[in-house]
């Protein structure tokens, strides 16, 4: 884990007009993850709200959750948020509890804009954020950047509170600071965490093929019941979510699913593809036809039941990348150089790269426009509409 200061300019009464004083820093889509404190009464609170275009139905829902249940809340959208009662110096308790609960999230993200001491008021809350980094440092395998901001008022303090810390618990890091405007991740720590988690994926895979070769046989799910299961737990996220949702009849072709937002302006039909373990879905060549509102909710499970991943992407989209995708694999030699036959499978791919892994010049059989829909459409294409529930606000948009 890695804390860098982010210098807030001072405004006026510790919060007033802090619109003016607070600016966003650059988010990475599932990545990164904003978390700020529940204050219906600070001007800092609807300043981050506005300044990350938060949509207002969504956190109004939040605060109620985090208010009336006083309990730390996430949730995943556009940005990501987790959202903190406010707490008082004096309430020791509580804090450790907020911050145990807060680094519990954490774990999911590599980003983290941790904006709760952006603008104080008259003391520098010494004991408070003691206790929230007793917790973070404490806790294991937490490996992600945060954006600690800082009213400037308190910016030496801080930074002398966190060296000490450092110091006393063995910790080989300095502390840097950015001015609010210049603040930029560290691209370093970037590529060491990329490479961590190949290594960790790595090790993980010759554990998994050393189990194999022992005898033991791992648990696997059926595909049928993959595609059930998936089913109902992209249905149990809609309604946690506040939609309302159903269950399609038993039956129907086009969609597994009907989804509506709660004020009924928006409904979509969903169709819903489970994969378990893999990086991309299967569907048919009829799935390139597009369907007005249709959304497709690709889900991915794993073999550990707390990994799943959703992905929510309209009819056009899928229709365009896997008729492109099918498109370039028959311009693609086969095995010996054979031509590949047509069919009427297609598949929606994590990595359209991986067409053209073991070709040695592309450009000799594809055309630019396939080349560049396989840039585009490399690994991380898919990172935009992860989670993307805002894309019922968008269709009611259109």
């Amino acid at each position: 884990m890695k804390i860098t200061l982010r210098i807030m300019r001072s405004s006026p009464l510790g919060g007033e007009c802090a619109f003016e004083y607070f600016s966003p820093v650059q988010l990475e889509s599932s990545k990164s993850v904003v978390s700020f404190t529940v204050n219906s009464h600070s001007t800092q609170y609807f300043s981050i709200r506005d300044k990350y275009a938060m949509d207002w139905g969504r956190i109004n829902n939040l605060e109620y959750a985090a208010l009336s249940e006083r309990a730390v809340v996430v949730d995943f959208g556009t940005p990501n948020v987790i959202l903190v009662p406010a707490t008082f110096a004096s309430n020791k308790a509580r804090i450790s509890e907020y911050a145990k609960k807060l680094v519990s999230y954490l774990k999911y993200f590599n980003f983290v804009h941790f904006t709760h001491f952006g603008f104080l008021k008259t003391t520098f809350p010494k004991a408070q954020i003691k206790r929230i980094l007793d917790v973070f440092f404490s806790a294991p395998k937490l490996d992600c950047e945060i954006c600690w901001d800082i009213d400037e008022k308190f910016h030496q303090q801080m930074k002398e509170l966190l060296q000490t810390y450092f110091t006393e618990n063995n910790i080989h890091e300095e502390v840097e600071s950015f001015n609010s405007s210049s603040f930029t991740w560290n691209s370093a720590l970037k590529l060491l965490r990329l490479a961590r988690q190949a290594e960790e994926w790595r090790n993980a895979m010759v554990t998994s093929r050393n189990n194999t070769n022992d005898g033991a046989t791992p648990t696997r799910i059926t595909t049928g019941a993959a595609g059930t299961a998936g089913e109902y737990y992209a249905l149990s996220l809609f309604i946690r979510k506040g939609f309302v949702a159903g269950k399609a009849p038993e039956g129907t072709a086009l969609y597994d699913l009907f989804v509506m937002t709660p004020n009924a302006f928006s409904f979509a039909p969903v169709q819903v593809k489970t994969v378990t373990n893999g990086r991309h879905w299967l569907l048919s060549q009829r799935h390139e036809e597009i369907i007005e509102n249709l959304i497709f909710c690709f889900v991915q499970f794993s073999d550990e039941l707390t990994r799943t991943r959703v992905f929510l992407i309209p009819s056009s989209v899928v229709s365009h990348a896997i008729r492109m995708g099918h498109e370039i694999w028959m311009a693609l030699p086969g095995r010996n150089g054979a031509e590949h036959s047509g069919g009427n499978m297609r598949t929606l791919k994590f990595d359209y790269s991986i067409l053209v892994s073991n070709v040695e010049n592309p450009s000799q059989y594809l055309s630019l426009r396939q080349l560049r829909f396989i840039k585009e459409h490399s690994l991380g294409w898919l990172d935009r509409y992860e989670n993307n529930f805002d894309i019922f606000n968008n269709l009611l948009a259109n």
